[in-house]
């Protein structure tokens, strides 16, 4: 076994780490909105309670879990201890959290917002109903283009983490072959697979790259819809009496509007779930956008020490490490992933079983 196979092999271990760390984290943003949906009053009696209490054990989980083996592992360079670490808590914390419906939850929204459409166009006596129907209406259809576009990060994300086991698992294979000779030529073996992993996962990165853009381009428009509409409700504002200054509310002018007219129409505990729900509908768009970009960031800076891993990785830096130890290493994150997708298998049986549960 040569040097250079070896620093490869380290390369590709610290790369493996953290595109399973930015899988998940991708997965790990739909995390609060579901913390608001579990912050509604009422919403959903049924399920809601099993999904915050699912969140509150999966925080406990991620707590009590201690990362120290990886700052320790000679695989891992100084300039990328940290980020190996922080990737291998994402792997832990996020997995399991990333299988929340958000797309349910889009969905409860959407209806909402039909509701107060409706509210609007057929319920009230402003100046501009039929407009402001019209652009609520527009923005209800939107939401569900964002939980669509959601959706397909968090299965192509999934989808990323599972693949990624198959590229570490083939080149496993391949090392213990180099070991026990069984290859012709050992070295030509190895480079193959791993020149072979490495391209399937910057395939897998840029894949991710575009969905965050797709994702990002939703939520752009989404936002544009909310400020058209928070236009509308302050100039029917302006029109209405002196006392429509008390109804400009902090939480958004979706929740305010709904509020001012839905009062005396509907009642009072779906009211209240409205109202929370539109209320944090309008703040999340915008947290969402934060979310992603901050995680394309991530990306591209990984992709910026990788580049200069690659350069650097020829110093002495590893010694002259065994075979052994890398083998045992990337094994170690393989049983890591392995088990975090068996609960998450098991977890997803539990979620189909109470959706089956509630629409029957």
């Amino acid at each position: 076994m040569t040097r250079s196979a070896t620093v490869d092999l380290a390369v590709f271990a610290v790369k493996s780490t953290f595109v399973l760390g930015v899988a998940t984290g991708l997965l790990g943003m739909v995390n609060t909105v579901t913390e608001t949906f579990c912050a509604i009053p009422g919403a959903s009696s049924l399920i809601a309670p099993k999904l915050c209490a699912f969140s509150t054990t999966l925080n406990n989980y991620g707590s009590h879990h201690s990362h120290s083996t990886v700052d320790n592992n000679p695989l891992f360079r100084p300039d990328t201890a940290q980020l190996a670490t922080q990737s291998a808590q994402w792997v832990e914390t996020h997995l399991l959290a990333a299988n929340y419906p958000a797309t349910f939850v889009l969905a409860k929204s959407t209806v909402a917002l039909q509701e107060l459409g409706a509210i609007v166009r057929y319920n009230s006596r402003l100046h501009s109903r039929e407009s402001m129907a019209t652009q609520i209406d527009t923005f209800a259809l939107h939401t569900q283009d964002v939980g669509r576009e959601l959706s397909r990060l968090r299965v192509g994300a999934l989808g990323a983490v599972g693949r990624l086991g198959v590229y570490i698992s083939h080149l496993l294979q391949t090392l213990e072959g180099e070991r026990s000779n069984r290859f012709a030529d050992p070295l030509l073996a190895l480079q193959r697979a791993h020149d072979y992993a490495i391209t399937q996962i910057d395939r897998e990165l840029g894949t991710l790259h575009t969905r965050c853009e797709a994702v990002l381009e939703s939520l752009r428009v989404a936002d544009q819809h909310l400020l058209t509409i928070t236009a509308s409700v302050q100039s029917e504002w302006s029109l209405q009496s002196a006392d429509a200054d008390d109804m400009r509310r902090a939480d958004g002018a979706l929740s305010a509007l709904w509020s001012w007219l839905g009062s005396n129409v509907v009642e009072k505990e779906k009211l209240d779930a409205n109202f929370k729900l539109l209320g944090k509908l309008q703040q999340e768009v915008s947290g969402a956008s934060l979310d992603v970009k901050s995680t394309m960031h991530g990306l591209e800076m990984f992709q910026e020490q990788l580049a200069q891993l690659k350069v650097t990785a020829g110093v002495s830096a590893y010694g002259d490490l065994s075979l052994e130890t890398h083998i045992m290493a990337v094994q170690d994150s393989l049983k890591r992933l392995q088990g975090s997708e068996k609960k998450l298998a098991g977890k997803m049986r539990e979620l189909e079983g109470e959706a089956i549960g509630i629409e029957a």
